[in-house]
């Protein structure tokens, strides 16, 4: 691992959406639905203070798909009432290992038109052990969880799974 520095990081994160809902949602109060949902995530090491972090649908929309976990998630219903899209979900600053692993409970939600009261979550991963022509590492694997409170009793969560690589050598 890099000693000094920053790094940034893009690409995808995807996984399960579901959404419960609560007194301001009417006729839907007490139902849940989910969907596939897919996003551009940005991560962002400073290897100098030895952390990583940042955040799942800050650049563009979260989306709804049905890409990867149709054929094991074959139950899927209609698409949610509560979209996914707007949601960002914010991957607080994770200290690394030496090993380019890291793990952190620091993850909080937003949007823009619903008032999240609560959040809490998990996020983790690795960096890869083959540098980019920086010398930094080229990518960043992980996962993470979050589970959100809204103030009209409604509850969401997402599970996801990622990869991100650094920009071409000069781009950074």
């Amino acid at each position: 691992m890099p000693i000094s520095g920053e790094a940034t990081y893009v690409g995808g994160a995807g996984g399960l959406y579901e959404y419960f809902y609560g007194s301001g949602w009417g006729a839907l109060q007490g139902q849940s639905q989910y969907v596939e949902f897919s996003a551009a995530i940005e991560l962002r090491a400073n290897f100098s203070e030895g952390t990583i972090a940042g955040c799942i649908g800050c650049t563009g929309d979260i989306a709804m798909e049905t890409l990867h976990l149709w054929p094991a998630v074959a139950w899927r219903g209609p698409d949610p009432d509560a979209l996914p899209t707007d949601y960002e979900v914010r991957l607080g600053p994770a200290p690394f290992k030496p090993d380019g692993t890291f793990e952190n409970a620091v993850v909080s939600v937003r949007h823009p038109e619903r008032t999240v009261t609560q959040a809490e979550g998990v996020w983790g991963g690795q960096f890869s052990n083959v540098p980019d022509m920086d010398g930094n590492p080229r990518r960043v694997v992980g996962y993470s969880g979050v589970r959100f409170d809204e103030a009209d009793g409604s509850i969401g969560s997402f599970e996801s799974i990622f990869s991100a690589l650094a920009p071409a050598a000069g781009t950074h």
